[in-house]
C-alpha cells in the first residue's frame, strides 16, 4: 500500500471513530442526566435541582446514584456535594 492510499485509509478510519465518539459521548450525557434526576428526586428538588460534572464517586451511604451532585443555583462553584459535602475541585 502507497502512503496515500494508506493516509486515506487512515482519515477514513479517524473520521469513523470521531462520528461513533459523537455517538457515545450523547449516550453517556444522557445516563448522566436521568441519574441527576434520580438524585434530584431523592433531595426532593424535582427534576432540575442537581448538577454534575465528572463523575466523582460520593460515599455517602444516602446517595443513590454514587456519584458527587451540586446544587449550580445556590453553590454555583459546587464548594460542596449535596450528600457528602466534598467540593468539585477536589485537592
Amino acid at each position: 500500500m502507497d502512503a496515500e492510499a494508506k493516509v486515506k485509509k487512515l482519515q477514513a478510519a479517524r473520521q469513523e471513530l470521531h462520528r461513533r465518539k459523537g455517538k457515545l459521548d450523547i449516550a453517556v450525557w444522557a445516563i448522566e442526566n436521568a441519574l441527576l434526576e434520580v438524585a434530584s428526586e431523592a433531595l426532593g428538588r424535582g427534576q432540575d435541582g442537581c448538577e454534575g460534572g465528572d463523575v466523582w464517586e460520593c460515599e455517602d451511604e444516602k446517595n443513590p446514584i454514587g456519584m458527587c451532585v451540586y446544587d449550580g443555583y445556590q453553590d454555583p462553584c459546587w464548594d460542596e456535594c449535596l450528600f457528602c459535602g466534598e467540593p468539585y475541585e477536589r485537592k
